[in-house]
């Protein structure tokens, strides 16, 4: 188990992506967004606090918190949103794409000590909200759990080697 702190900094995404709407590709070049529909927060915001959760439910780390709290952390994961939609051109029910882009940088010296790309694909059961909805948990259910392993692994063989 880590016994270090461990501090989130909001993903960064691009414009499409930080928003309460639910996007969703009826073509690689066109973005639209479900009607009627929409997330409880900027998807950023939403997937730094299940993010948060997935550390604090995994029992496996001392401390874990949000950049605002200014934590004394020993390291930060850095993160960037790539993708959260649904893909309607590749079939139908769509394709739920979710990928995280991570970075751990050991503090205080601000070196990164590991980088990776974490990717979930999940095809909805059907075309409804539900369904589609269902999907992007279990996508970006599967990416956090990689997303703790991943972080607590590269975490320790960085303290191990400092």
């Amino acid at each position: 188990d880590a016994n270090w702190l461990l501090v989130l900094e909001t993903p960064i995404s691009d414009a499409s992506y930080n928003t309460t709407r639910i996007v969703l590709l009826k073509s690689p070049t066109q973005i639209s967004y479900f009607a009627n529909a929409g997330w409880a927060d900027r998807a950023p915001v939403m997937v730094q606090t299940l993010m948060i959760e997935s550390f604090e439910n995994s029992d496996r780390i001392v401390a874990v918190g949000r950049e605002a709290i200014s934590l004394r952390s020993d390291f930060v994961l850095q993160s960037e949103l790539r993708e959260f939609e649904a893909i309607y051109y590749e079939g139908t029910p769509p394709l739920v794409l979710v990928t995280l882009n991570l970075k751990l940088v050991q503090m205080p010296r601000r070196a990164i000590v590991g980088s990776v790309s974490l990717l979930s694909e999940v095809r909805a059961e059907t075309d409804s909200l539900d369904d589609i909805i269902a999907a992007f948990d279990q996508a970006l259910g599967s990416v956090l759990k990689d997303m703790v392993e991943w972080t607590l692994i590269t975490g320790e063989e960085a303290r191990q080697n400092s």
